[in-house]
């Protein structure tokens, strides 16, 4: 069993996942997980939505977020959702979709006010600049650009330019 989880949670997603397989592995049995959401073991928390399916697009379990660690949750704003993983969260917006935002993105995003502030939410995952060694991760409101352990948001008509000269 990967570290950070007790017994009792691992015993309580396998539980969840054995009452939703039939015996013969045809369908679905008794549904003890929400409609929609799913599962990994040994986490008990449920992944759910467009959260679970950008997961399940990374790699779920074996992707860099690892584990689930909390079920979903709303956003302070009552609209946003995320999902937290060991090694991160997954944050969903309606008009934006479900996008990590995960180290120094995470932290320049933190320093600027989450979705409150003037970046709102993420409308991309990270993307690797052309010069292969820096990346960017677009939002609502801007863009966070990291390089070499240094990420700082980008916006207006700066952005702009700065993107027009590569």
């Amino acid at each position: 069993m990967p570290g950070g989880f007790t017994k009792n949670q691992a015993d309580l997603a396998e539980a969840m996942e054995a009452a939703y397989a039939t015996p013969d592995g045809s369908g679905p049995g008794r549904l003890l997980v929400t409609p929609g959401c799913q599962v990994y073991w040994p986490a008990p928390f449920e992944v759910c939505g467009a959260i679970k399916d950008k997961y399940n697009e990374l790699g779920g379990p074996s992707s860099f977020l690892l584990w689930p660690t909390t079920n979903e949750l709303t956003q302070p704003d009552g609209i946003g959702k995320r999902s937290v993983f060991i090694n991160g969260p997954i944050f969903w917006s309606p008009w934006g979709g479900a996008h990590p935002v995960v180290n120094h993105f995470y932290a320049a995003w933190q320093r600027n006010g989450w979705e409150g502030g003037p970046l709102g939410y993420p409308t991309s995952d990270e993307i690797v600049n052309s010069d292969g060694v820096g990346r960017r991760q677009y939002f609502d409101g801007g863009t966070i650009y990291w390089k070499l352990n240094e990420a700082y948001y980008v916006a207006g008509a700066i952005r702009d330019k700065w993107g027009e000269t590569g």
